[in-house]
């Protein structure tokens, strides 16, 4: 973890509990100018591609600021609806009448570096 953290020149934070190993970003300068550019190069070759294009119009959103409004939060809760298992129940009652976005499909796509974890390790 501490080498993808490295990759992605020290963004994001590496938590420890136990067994389990976490490594989040969560700042939004960092997820535009190191996550999102990667996955772009890099697509994720599963149904988590489509997660990742909804993940981008969030972030997308909030750089525009319209996480301020109650229309854009509206928004971002539509996509975070349609990603992962959907949204929570608290979500859900305090957003009763959002409307779940459409989930995009991703095609077969070809990987242009599949091995540039490999790559990280032996950094």
């Amino acid at each position: 973890m501490y080498r993808i953290k490295e990759y992605f020149n020290g963004a994001g934070s590496i938590r420890v509990s136990g067994t389990s190993v976490t490594y989040s970003v969560s700042s939004i300068q960092d997820i535009n100018n190191y996550i999102i550019p990667h996955f772009d190069k890099h697509p994720l070759l599963t149904q988590k591609g489509a997660d990742f294009l909804l993940f981008k119009m969030v972030i997308g959103l909030i750089n525009e600021g319209a996480h301020l409004t109650t229309e854009g939060l509206t928004k971002i809760v539509s996509y975070q609806g349609a990603m992962n298992k959907g949204i929570s129940k608290n979500l859900k009652i305090s957003f009763p009448d959002v409307i779940i976005a459409e989930r995009p499909t991703v095609d077969n796509i070809e990987a242009i570096d599949p091995n540039w974890l490999v790559r990280v390790h032996r950094c």
